[in-house]
Formats: structure tokens, C-alpha cells, sequence
């Protein structure tokens, strides 16, 4: 019977100390990965607008889902920081048994003679109880501002929460707009880009019959290459927008994503920014600013918890014991009392920490105000940005204009047989890039806009559908 009892503990500390088995949990968590990874592969019905991007980002993004992860932790830790207001409640129960019984005698202190003799006054076996409630009056006041500390560490995890809501929504929208003008790239190219193949196909043949020279023929079909590279980049820029879009949308990379026609003919409305009103609003609205001001608060909380502990620490205590040995007469009874406690030699230490404390606090009154001017910056920034992108598409537009009429003229050359087909291919590509740079500088332009309210700190939600689509 004992070999056995020996044989089981010593395997449940040999099964302790035993290394995992790293190639089995791996394949474990391999198979929950693959799951959840064709659980995130799905097709999407219907063309992706950008207000269902937007939506599916919140519902499935994974720095976002972790952020909500963390928040719910927090939510825990204020719990049990607000219960740590409570008194302590110490409760004991007690059964012992002894092989023998408490027998003693006593001696006169003066003498030395034996004055009773030999007796006892308890049981082999007894039962005890007792509880002990214990109040701190200094354990009270620290876990008080621990309290508020942790309830405004929710407050910054939430104002968290709002800007990478806003960040996401910035994300979201400047790669949704990339994969829609790669998309519109790709779709008005795929013509041109036959065309480009069979007109090399055709030089190829007309050197071999040596109806062109070979110096010349390898000229042209170095220019048509160099269009079809053009093509090629726009498929490339629209596999990897899909797949960034993908990833912010919570989705399996490869997911197929189509998107509505978005017409880029239409000029981005010009939106006058009054720039004071702008700094205001940021100065009240940015998360981060609420997030720094909370840390305050919670410095100053630190401060007066610093403060309190260099004082003594005064305690009542109540509770009520039993015993159950039935040579006492009382077998049960109450007591109270009041203590004081004060270390005095951590006395320097504590009145060390508490400077720290508020030179901590200064600190963050530092970092608020440089975060305050680092916000006005972004938003002069991306008012600069916003001007620019406005020019550049203005000046994008005028080559696409320029290079459309260029072609329609090099088409009716065509006609008539005074332009090659090569010349005319090239002219092709030209106005077909002039027109891309259009698309993607129109789109640019929306993008510059979203920046400037995520610089001012709006919610997604917030901001108006004209500013982000052309055709709304």
C-alpha cells in the first residue's frame, strides 16, 4: 500500500517537472488556426462601399478585437480594486487530536514545592472557530485611491478604444481607395494589354519575315513592354491593396472583393477649413489629450496615496471565538480592540517615493502640453497635405485632358494611314496612365480629407458620406 501511495507522488512530480511537448501543442494550436482561418475565408456577396469596409473592420479587425480583449481585463482589475474597499474577514476552523493528554502539576515559585497536584484541563481531541474582522483605516485610504487610479485607467482604455477606432477608419479608408482606382486600373487596361501582346507578336513576325529592320522592330517592342510594365504594376498595387484591405477587414487573405463603380469624372468638391476652428475642436476632442489628462488624474491619485502612508496606521479589529473543550466554562466569546503602527525607520523611503510621485506628476503636465502642440502640427500638416493633393489633381486632370485629345488626334492619323499602330498603342497608354494618375490623385484628395478629421479627432461616424465618396 505504501509502495504504491510513493509510486503516485512520485509520478505527479516527475509529470511536473517534465518538458511539454512543444511539436503536439503546436499541432494543436496549428489545427485552431486553420479553423479559424476558414472561418474568416467567405466570399462577399455584394460590391464592398466603403460603409461596409467600415463595418466589417469593427467586427472583425484583430488589433481592434484585442484592444475590446484588454478593455474587459480592465473592467475585471476596477472590480477588484472597488472590492479591496472592504474590511478583512479572517475566519479559522481547527480539529486536533493528541495521543495523550495535557497532564501538568505546578511548583511555589519560592519553595520550589509541588502546590497541586497533577491534573489536566483539556480533551485529546477539540474543535475551535474563530473570525476576526480587521479594519485599516491607512489600508483603507490607499486602496480608495488605488480605486480611482483603476477606474480612470478604464477611462484612458476606452478613449484607446476611440482612437484606434479612428486610426482603422483612416487605414480602412486610404486602402479601400487604393484597391478601387487598382481596380479601375486593371479593368480599363485589360483591353489595352491584349492589344500591346498581339501587336509584339505581330513585330515579332514581321522581323522574322524581315519586312522591318531588326533594330527598329526591337525599338518598338522595347516601348510596348515598357506600357505593358505599366499594366503589370496596376495588378500588382491591386493584389496587395486586397490583401491589406483583407487583413484590415478581419478577412482571409485571398478573399474575393469586388467593388462599385466609382465615377471619377466628377472633381472633388473643395472643402474650406477654418483653422482655428480646427485646432479648438482638436484641443477638445483628441483621445489622446483625454488619455493624458486621466493620467494626471491618476498621478495626482498616486501622490495623495504617497502622502497618507507616511502616517501612523491606525486599526480596529472585532471578531469571536470558540472553543469546543468542555472543561471551560465559556465556550464561545467576543472581543475588540484598536492598534497603531508605525514604521518609523521606512519613514525617509516613503517620503522618497512620494517626491517621485510628484515629479511624476509634473511630468505629465509636460507631456499633455507638447502632445497639445504635437496635435495642432498634424493638423497644419494635413492641411498642407490637403492643398497639395488638390493641386496635384488639378494638374492630373489637365494631362489627362491634354493626353485624351493627343490620342483622339493620333486616332484620326490612324484612319487615314498616316500613324503606325505601335505609335498609336503607346498614345493608348499614355492617356490611360494620365487618366489613372487622375483617379488616384482624386482619390488621394478624399484621403487628405479623412486625415484631417482623424488630426482633429472626430469618430467615423461623424463624418459626412460626401467627404468620403465622390458619387454620394
Amino acid at each position: 500500500m505504501k509502495s504504491t501511495l510513493w509510486g503516485s507522488i512520485l509520478t505527479l512530480v516527475l509529470a511536473g517537472c517534465s518538458q511539454p511537448d512543444l511539436r503536439a501543442l503546436r499541432d494543436q494550436h496549428a489545427g485552431e488556426e486553420i479553423r479559424e482561418f476558414q472561418r474568416r475565408t467567405q466570399t462577399l456577396e455584394t460590391p464592398l462601399d466603403l460603409k461596409t469596409a467600415l463595418r466589417l473592420a469593427l467586427e472583425g479587425n484583430a488589433e481592434y478585437a484585442l484592444m475590446l480583449q484588454r478593455r474587459k481585463i480592465q473592467s475585471e482589475t476596477e472590480t477588484g480594486a472597488l472590492l479591496d474597499l472592504f474590511p478583512h474577514l479572517y475566519t479559522d476552523a481547527e480539529y486536533r487530536w493528541r495521543s495523550e493528554l495535557s497532564i501538568a502539576s505546578s511548583r511555589a515559585a519560592d519553595s520550589g514545592i509541588q502546590s497541586l497536584e497533577s491534573s489536566f484541563s483539556q480533551q485529546r481531541d477539540g474543535k475551535t472557530g474563530s473570525f476576526e474582522v480587521l479594519f485599516s483605516l491607512l489600508d483603507f485610504g490607499i486602496s480608495y485611491f488605488r480605486s480611482r487610479q483603476e477606474r480612470n485607467r478604464g477611462r484612458s482604455f476606452d478613449q484607446q478604444l476611440r482612437r484606434t477606432r479612428q486610426k482603422l477608419a483612416l487605414d480602412v479608408t486610404r486602402t479601400w481607395w487604393r484597391a478601387v482606382v487598382a481596380d479601375q486600373a486593371v479593368e480599363a487596361g485589360s483591353a489595352l494589354g491584349g492589344e500591346l501582346e498581339a501587336r509584339q507578336k505581330v513585330i515579332e513576325d514581321q522581323m522574322a519575315q524581315q519586312l522591318i529592320p531588326e533594330l527598329t522592330g526591337l525599338e518598338i517592342q522595347e516601348r510596348l513592354v515598357r506600357s505593358a510594365i505599366r499594366l503589370q504594376s496596376f495588378q500588382n498595387e491591386l493584389r496587395k491593396a486586397k490583401t491589406e484591405l483583407a487583413a484590415l477587414l478581419g478577412l482571409a487573405p485571398g478573399t474575393q472583393i469586388t467593388f462599385p463603380p466609382i465615377p471619377f469624372d466628377q472633381a472633388p468638391r473643395r472643402i474650406e477649413f477654418n483653422v482655428s476652428d480646427l485646432e479648438k475642436e482638436a484641443l477638445h476632442q483628441r483621445p489622446e489629450l483625454f488619455e493624458e489628462d486621466l493620467q494626471e488624474l491618476i498621478a495626482v491619485d498616486e501622490v495623495r496615496s504617497r502622502f497618507i502612508q507616511l502616517f501612523p496606521n491606525p486599526a480596529g479589529f472585532f471578531g469571536g471565538e470558540t472553543d469546543q473543550n468542555k472543561f471551560l466554562r465559556h465556550q464561545g466569546w467576543y472581543f475588540a480592540g484598536a492598534s497603531v503602527a508605525w514604521d518609523l525607520f521606512k519613514i525617509p523611503t516613503k517620503w522618497s517615493r512620494y517626491q517621485q510621485a510628484q515629479m511624476s506628476e509634473e511630468l505629465i503636465r509636460e507631456r499633455r502640453m507638447a502632445l497639445a502642440m504635437g496635435v495642432v502640427t498634424q493638423i497644419h500638416l494635413a492641411l498642407i497635405e490637403y492643398e497639395d493633393a488638390l493641386k496635384q489633381y488639378q494638374l492630373a486632370a489637365n494631362l489627362s485632358q491634354v493626353r485624351n485629345r493627343r490620342l483622339a488626334a493620333m486616332q484620326d492619323l490612324a484612319i487615314k494611314g498616316e500613324l503606325e499602330e505601335t505609335t498609336l498603342l503607346e498614345a493608348e497608354s499614355d492617356a490611360l496612365y494620365a487618366r489613372l494618375r487622375s483617379m488616384n490623385a482624386h482619390a488621394a484628395t478624399l484621403i487628405a480629407v479623412e486625415r484631417i478629421w482623424n488630426a482633429v479627432g472626430r469618430n467615423p461616424s461623424i463624418h459626412s458620406p460626401k467627404a468620403l465618396a465622390p458619387n454620394e
